[in-house]
C-alpha cells in the first residue's frame, strides 16, 4: 500500500516548492506605489528670511516600468511625486507658524536584487516571500511655495530647482502568482543641495510605501 502511495505522498511534499517556482518573477512589470514621506527639517543659506523649514509627514506616489531577471536581478525606470505640508519656519531665532508645501517631483533610474526564499528552502507561505534591497540615481525637480507666514497671507513661489537625486530601498514583497505581487519598502532618498531663487536649501527624506506589481 505504502509503495502505491509514496509518489503521491512525494509530490505533495514538493507542491510549495514547485508553486514557489512559478513565482519566481521574470520579465517586464509595471509597479504602482503609494505611501508616507517625512521630510528632514530644511536648512536655508542666503535668504534675508528663512533660516529653516519644518514640514509635516506628506505623502507619495511612484509609478515604475521594468525588467526582472529570474536571478533575482531587477531593474526600473520609476516617476515619483511627493508633497510636505509647511508646519513651520525659523526666522532668526524665532519659529512661527506657517502653510504652504514643498514638492518634489523625480525621474529615477532604480536596480534592485530580490531574495526568493524559496531558493533557500522555504515552504509554504514562506516560499511566496522575498526581500529586497536596491538603490537609485536621477533627477529632482524641487519646489517651495508659501501661503501663510506667522498668520499674514503671502504669495511666495520659490522656483522649482532640477537636481541630482539618490536613494537606497529595502523592503519585502509576497508573490501571490507569476504575475501578481504586493510589497513594502523603505527609501531614503535625498538630492543635492536645490537652489531657491538665489537661497540655498537641502532635501532629504524617509519614505514609507506600498506596492502592487503585476508582471507580464
Amino acid at each position: 500500500m505504502l509503495k502505491k502511495l509514496w509518489p503521491t505522498l512525494l509530490f505533495a511534499l514538493l507542491l510549495p516548492g514547485s508553486a514557489a517556482a512559478q513565482n519566481w518573477q521574470s520579465g517586464v512589470y509595471l509597479e504602482l506605489r503609494a505611501g508616507a514621506t517625512f521630510l528632514d527639517d530644511t536648512d536655508i543659506e542666503d535668504d534675508p528670511l528663512l533660516d529653516e523649514i519644518e514640514t509635516d509627514a506628506g505623502w507619495l506616489v511612484d509609478a515604475a516600468v521594468g525588467y526582472a531577471h529570474e536571478t533575482g536581478l531587477r531593474g526600473e525606470l520609476a516617476l515619483g511625486f511627493r508633497q510636505h505640508q509647511i508646519d513651520q519656519v525659523t526666522i532668526g531665532s524665532s519659529s512661527v507658524d506657517a502653510e504652504g508645501d514643498v514638492s518634489n517631483f523625480s525621474i529615477m533610474a532604480n536596480g534592485y536584487y530580490d531574495f526568493y526564499l524559496s531558493k533557500y528552502g522555504a515552504r509554504g507561505a514562506m516560499a511566496n516571500l522575498s526581500p529586497f534591497i536596491g538603490g537609485g540615481v536621477g533627477v529632482a525637480v524641487i519646489s517651495v511655495e508659501f501661503d501663510e507666514l506667522g498668520g499674514t497671507s503671502v504669495d511666495d513661489d520659490r522656483d522649482g530647482d532640477s537636481v541630482f537625486a539618490y536613494q537606497g530601498i529595502a523592503g519585502l514583497s509576497y508573490h501571490f502568482t507569476r504575475n501578481v505581487s504586493a510589497s513594502v519598502s523603505y527609501a531614503y532618498f535625498a538630492t543635492s543641495d536645490p537652489d531657491f531663487d538665489g537661497s540655498k536649501g537641502e532635501y532629504s527624506s524617509h519614505n514609507v510605501m506600498a506596492g502592487l506589481r503585476y508582471t507580464f
